[in-house]
């Protein structure tokens, strides 16, 4: 198949997930303009019941890259991640690991909006969630986010920060059952060699 066909599944994609709304900003940000909301969690949270699941979870390590491949598709980005010194955060269920998030501190890059944002001391950003199809809606990446927040509060985290895209109604949720709410936006506006940034973390 060629690239035309590959673009063309992803449009329909993205059409079935969210609609001719999402499709629009992305071609605005084609054209010059992009946003993200930016969402935290201040630490200590309230505490948050654990869902009912038999799943194992702990931080991932080096040794955990082909594990990672298998669920992701792909281990080179995960090790150059880990070489800077992000973390990775796996939940496993049925032996395999099921789904990951990647938390990260100090200076961090944001890859939509082509920027880079300097976190406080006691700030986590987290980013790139994945919970593989088969495993969602069992509660495995709730658990990740009634977890995630107690270990980071327990090593002196205060706030727990990320972005997310306005038109994923469905992370938006999910993030605001998980105690977090939207505090702004961040992105830029683009005109030739003009650019405005808007917005901080």
């Amino acid at each position: 198949m060629g690239e035309g066909h590959n673009r063309w599944s992803r449009t329909r994609e993205l059409l079935r997930e969210n609609g001719l709304r999402q499709l629009w900003f992305r071609a605005l940000g084609e054209l010059g303009y992009r946003r993200q909301l930016v969402t935290e969690l201040r630490l200590p949270a309230a505490p948050l019941q654990r869902p009912e699941t038999d799943a194992e979870w702990r931080f991932l390590g080096e040794d955990d890259l082909d594990e990672y491949g298998r669920l992701h598709g792909f281990a080179d980005e995960a090790a150059r991640r880990f070489g800077r010194g992000d973390r990775c955060f796996g939940v496993w269920s049925g032996g395999e690991l099921a789904s990951t998030r990647w938390l990260a501190r100090g200076t961090v890059g944001l890859a939509y909006v082509d920027r880079e944002a300097v976190l406080g001391p006691t700030d986590v950003y987290f980013y790139d969630v994945y919970t593989a199809p088969e495993h969602r809606r069992r509660g495995i990446s709730r658990l990740a986010a009634v977890v995630v927040p107690e270990l980071l509060a327990a090593e002196g985290a205060r706030r727990i920060v990320g972005v997310l895209e306005p038109e994923n109604r469905a992370g938006i949720g999910a993030n605001e059952m998980a105690g977090y709410r939207i505090v702004g936006r961040i992105g830029y506006v683009k005109l030739g060699p003009w650019r405005r940034d808007f917005g901080t973390l």
